[in-house]
């Protein structure tokens, strides 16, 4: 599986966090876009409003993808973000974010960023074929969404002691 980690993520991790708990969190029956069947609760897209952030995310993540891929086969990438929290009810649920081909994309990649300063063990990401990545305060992980994976565990009863993340997807064609 294509994957990376990288510790350390943001210069301003706190203020990251501070973003995300004083965001307008939505289930997936009342998000404005489309979020399938994610069993969380997640915020609007970042685009629509943050786009300063947005702007360092996307700079961020397209440094990213380059290690993992050679972006000179593509010709056009589609993004979004936006930050995400599981409580102690979310089961863990394997599944692929996209399959090979949606809409003419070629490569598909997710990816979290984790925002829970002190995080319970057993909390990180499980991929197909390597170490489950372990939840560390402002650590990133991107991997291919069409390769089975889940959460580790979630936790906590709401957004300030939840699970919580900054999710990510990136499209290539």
């Amino acid at each position: 599986m294509d994957y990376l980690v990288v510790d350390d993520y943001f210069e301003n991790p706190k203020e990251v966090r501070k973003l995300a708990l004083n965001a307008t969190f939505y289930t997936k029956e009342t998000h404005p876009g489309n979020i399938g069947n994610f069993p969380g609760y997640r915020t609007d897209y970042i685009n629509e409003w943050n786009k300063s952030l947005y702007q360092l995310l996307l700079e961020k993540q397209l440094d990213s993808v380059k290690k993992l891929v050679d972006m000179s086969g593509y010709s056009e990438y589609w993004t979004k973000f936006s930050f995400s929290y599981t409580d102690k009810n979310v089961p863990k649920i394997e599944h692929r974010d996209f399959t090979e081909g949606f809409d003419n994309f070629k490569k598909f990649f997710g990816g979290v960023i984790y925002l829970n300063e002190n995080p319970l063990a057993n909390t990180g990401t499980v991929l197909t074929d390597v170490p489950t990545v372990k939840n560390v305060f402002n650590r990133y992980v991107m991997y291919d969404a069409t390769e089975i994976h889940s959460i580790e565990n979630s936790f906590g009863e709401n957004v300030t002691n939840s699970r919580l993340v900054l999710t990510h997807f990136i499209y290539l064609k």
